[in-house]
């Protein structure tokens, strides 16, 4: 027993030392200093154990089982810190603990019971490792469910041993070398176990890590959506889907309009804020299988799969309408004018897919014409190559002029 407790010792000193090592050099992998600390907590418990001799087998045994049930509580913390929850507090685990100080204390001060000890402690285990298992087990992340099911499995194994075990104990089902045998089998099990959950969690904080990347490296980090190289990525896939298939798919190209002089009025706080809440309107406007970009400063883009040239103009001109509508309280200008209410607009210019002959590069530049047009025309409006006469257009009404009626237009 004594060298399975040593080789404990070694495994668990080792690992939280190894731990701390990686969180202070990585601070932004989370977690890590939680397990490290849960894995100091079990070798502290092992050491009491070994110590029990000189320090009184029941108070090393009370203290070793505290400090035994904390490294699964800090393993929890670990857990909600990689979670990103909102408060890292284990109210749980705090009553846990607080119940297995009272059955101590009670042992300690004059009522010795193996039986007891042994039942309490597996019993108190066995709700703290499921109550992480389950939570690792709801966890919805495609790209972390692998290691977080993993780890819950470990977890959940050791909540029905201790589940078990604290039964057979409680009840009596148990010869005293069963309980002997049983007895080495937790510590191994214990030893056994938080390799695997500290190989489990450290691989979530690495993908988590490495998606957090990812995303970094495809949203814009103000408004939250997909930068130019993922929206022009998207639109690839569905230009090569509507090759195949047929369907027409559209690109909306949008643009805020006199940007510029929202930031030299109201600065460039005052921007972003307007920006983002154009991009919340344009989002609430296109569909759930739409995807909007940021194509660069105040111009976005909108992929329309599926959408013909009339559905595009639908979705447009519900979009231009619903930006429209945004009414920000801005600071104090810096002319000194009282405060005012900023108003945004946008101008959109909008290309559809012209058959098997039609490319991304084309669609782009007829989507960037119209944008063009519709903001020399007065901007505020949709527009779609070709465009309609100067005197037609309007905010929210829509006309498509047929290519001969644009070369009269033009020679006229």
């Amino acid at each position: 027993m004594d060298m399975i407790l040593i080789f404990g010792l070694i495994v668990l000193t080792c690992g939280s030392a190894g731990l701390w090592v990686v969180r202070f050099t990585s601070p932004l992998l989370r977690g890590i200093g939680w397990l490290g600390a849960a894995f100091a907590a079990g070798g502290i418990s092992a050491l009491l154990l070994l110590c029990s001799v000189s320090t009184g087998p029941l108070l090393g045994q009370a203290l070793a089982d505290m400090f035994t049930l904390a490294a699964l509580v800090l393993l929890h913390v670990a857990i909600l810190e990689l979670a990103d929850a909102d408060s890292l507090v284990p109210l749980f685990g705090m009553f846990l603990l607080t119940v297995q100080a009272v059955i101590g204390l009670w042992l300690v001060a004059g009522h010795p019971s193996g039986r007891i000890r042994i039942t309490t402690l597996s019993l108190l285990v066995a709700a703290q490792a499921g109550q992480t298992a389950f939570r690792l087990f709801r966890e919805r992340d495609r790209g972390v469910r692998a290691p977080a099911w993993f780890t819950g499995a470990v977890l959940f194994n050791l909540m029905v041993f201790n589940l078990l075990r604290g039964l057979a104990t409680a009840f009596h089902l148990l010869k005293p070398q069963a309980a002997h045998q049983m007895q080495a089998a937790a510590f191994i099990l214990f030893i056994t176990g938080a390799l695997g959950i500290g190989f489990g969690l450290f691989w979530m904080t690495t993908t988590m890590r490495s998606s957090g990347l990812e995303h970094m490296a495809s949203t814009d980090p103000l408004t939250r959506i997909y930068n130019r190289r993922v929206f022009l990525l998207w639109c690839e896939k569905e230009l090569i889907r509507s090759r195949r298939s047929g369907v027409p798919f559209s690109i909306l190209m949008i643009d805020m309009d006199h940007f510029k002089g929202i930031n030299d009025s109201y600065g460039h706080r005052t921007g972003d804020i307007a920006l983002c809440a154009a991009v919340e309107r344009m989002q609430d406007s296109i569909r759930g299988i739409d995807l909007l970009g940021r194509w660069g400063g105040e111009e976005f883009a909108a992929l329309l799969p599926h959408a013909s040239r009339d559905a595009a103009f639908i979705v447009a001109e519900r979009l231009r309408g619903n930006v429209e509508a945004i009414r920000l309280a801005a600071p104090r200008s810096r002319d000194g004018h009282a405060p005012a209410t900023v108003r945004v607009t946008v101008s959109v210019g909008i290309a559809s897919y012209d058959g098997l002959n039609d490319d991304l590069q084309s669609m782009l530049q007829r989507a960037d014409e119209s944008l063009y047009k519709a903001k020399a025309a007065g901007r505020n409006r949709v527009l779609a190559m070709p465009e309609p006469a100067a005197a037609e257009l309007q905010p929210g009404h829509l006309h498509l002029m047929h290519p001969n009626e644009e070369r009269e237009a033009k020679a006229s």
